[in-house]
């Protein structure tokens, strides 16, 4: 974890409170990854990095948080591990899942330290349009997914993602939600970064 948060221009390059952030550039999620890392290279900062799309990818045995102070340095293992996050075409956007295995993640037994300051940043493309109705008990991977994948015409995948926001607010885990859509969906991303307890900010 790391006392410092981001915040994205025209490039990341500030860093701020934990904040609801509007892109003012769009790029790609990879990029906008790769960013983030930048700004903690040589610190004092462990951040592992996952993706979802229907849902979130991750495994939570072989899962490691990647260090990149200036003694372990493992950045060039991190940027290898976002570079190989593969293009979500689908348009699929299950975010209450990537919320509940980053709170799986952060709150792991063996490989989260309890004393540590924990951050989870979400990037965003698209509004939530799927959501997760079961999943594996030990694993924690997602079983049955539900929704359109599309406009979220019912608005679960909204309301799955805004439950696990929620879920956030009075943790000791703070957020940070970037929306870097091309598509207006600000009203709901920034309901769910307030859900979280995160405050909304412009870009």
């Amino acid at each position: 974890g790391s006392s410092s948060e981001f915040h994205y221009a025209q490039s990341i390059s500030s860093k701020v409170e934990k904040k609801y952030i509007q892109t003012e550039t769009i790029t790609t999620a990879r990029n906008a990854a790769q960013q983030v890392v930048n700004l903690f290279e040589g610190t004092n900062t462990k951040i592992y990095a996952m993706h979802y799309s229907d849902k979130a990818y991750v495994d939570m045995e072989t899962f490691e948080f990647f260090d990149l102070s200036s003694e372990v340095n493992q950045i060039a293992a991190l940027r290898e591990h976002i570079n190989s996050f593969p293009d979500n075409e689908s348009g699929y956007s299950n975010m209450g899942d990537a919320l509940r295995r980053g709170i799986d993640l952060l709150n792991h037994p063996t490989k989260s330290s309890p004393d540590a300051s924990k951050y989870l940043i979400i990037l965003t493309a698209n509004a939530p349009n799927k959501w997760t109705s079961s999943f594996d008990p030990i694993t924690g991977d997602a079983i049955t997914i539900e929704g359109d994948g599309t406009i979220d015409a019912d608005g679960t995948g909204l309301n799955y993602a805004l439950i696990m926001a929620s879920s956030l607010k009075n943790s000791d885990i703070k957020t940070i939600f970037v929306n870097n859509s091309v598509k207006d969906i600000s009203a709901n991303i920034e309901n769910i970064a307030v859900a979280a307890g995160s405050d909304p900010v412009d870009g």
